[in-house]
């Protein structure tokens, strides 16, 4: 297995991306979009470790950073999430170019895996695996917003409004920071837009495996609606894993589950 890394020319600038190539025959491919910030630090490891998985089973794998974050060009203060949508396309266009007649899965955790749903709707790919998606953009934004709250009082600080504070800041054009992250009113109101399961329907014909990440014993909320919506497909695949959370603080925790589940299916889908 090799692992090459290097810059590709994005939609508005240099996007640093690694390969990870098989040793031998080369079965197909996959692309990963990874999470948003802080927990795309946390999932570093976890999708590292899940690209050499993919790798050594005959899949060329591409891992990339956003523009704006990591070793890509831009600030992430300006990204939008459209410009994000747009270089996974335009990734995966790139892929389908240097590996044609094989088939490609798309890999999304988190934020990735919300977005995975949405360009797998025009991308030519020929399976998707949603790893623990956001059920909702609007809920992932109010949830961000939440933490910070807490940190301001933890910290000492007022118990005001950091919603109110943070519309502020957008309307006013400027960013808001979450745990070092900035983002910019362009991708909190497109973040807010997403929903999972609105997500999923342009999607229905394209085998899908969705992994939960849950201690509980049966699905709620949200992800009961998300189970019934998947139980009325074909091709679709809902389970629920009991593993820590990858996009967490939890060092060195490689979720060997989650990998095993995302490379059986990436075989599969390799036929």
């Amino acid at each position: 297995m090799e692992e090459v890394s290097g810059y590709m020319k994005g939609n508005r600038g240099e996007l640093y991306c690694t390969w990870h190539q098989p040793a031998g025959v080369v079965r197909g491919a996959a692309v990963i979009l990874a999470p948003y910030g802080e927990e795309r630090k946390c999932a570093y490891r976890f999708l590292y470790t899940m690209a050499r998985h993919l790798a050594r089973a005959g899949i060329a794998t591409l891992r990339f950073d956003y523009w704006g974050t990591g070793e890509s060009s831009g600030s992430l203060a300006q990204a939008s999430l459209d410009d994000w949508l747009d270089d996974a396309r335009l990734l995966i266009r790139h892929v389908r170019e240097e590996i044609p007649d094989r088939p490609l899965l798309l890999v999304g955790a988190r934020l990735g895996g919300l977005m995975a749903a949405r360009v797998a709707a025009d991308s030519p790919v020929n399976g998707i695996a949603l790893l623990e998606p956001l059920v909702s953009g609007a809920e992932y934004l109010d949830e961000l917003l939440r933490r910070k709250q807490v940190k301001e009082m933890m910290g000492g600080g007022k118990a005001n409004s950091i919603a109110d504070d943070a519309e502020s800041s957008w309307t006013a054009g400027h960013p808001v920071d979450f745990d070092g992250f900035s983002m910019g009113a362009a991708f909190a109101g497109q973040l807010r837009a997403l929903d999972l399961i609105s997500e999923l329907q342009p999607i229905a014909a394209s085998p899908l495996l969705l992994l939960h990440v849950s201690g509980a014993r049966k699905l709620t909320g949200k992800w009961a609606a998300i189970g019934e919506h998947c139980q009325a497909a074909e091709h679709r695949n809902l389970k629920t894993v009991r593993e820590k959370p990858f996009w967490g603080r939890t060092d060195h925790h490689s979720s060997e589950e989650i990998v095993g589940e995302v490379g059986a299916f990436g075989e599969q889908i390799m036929g």
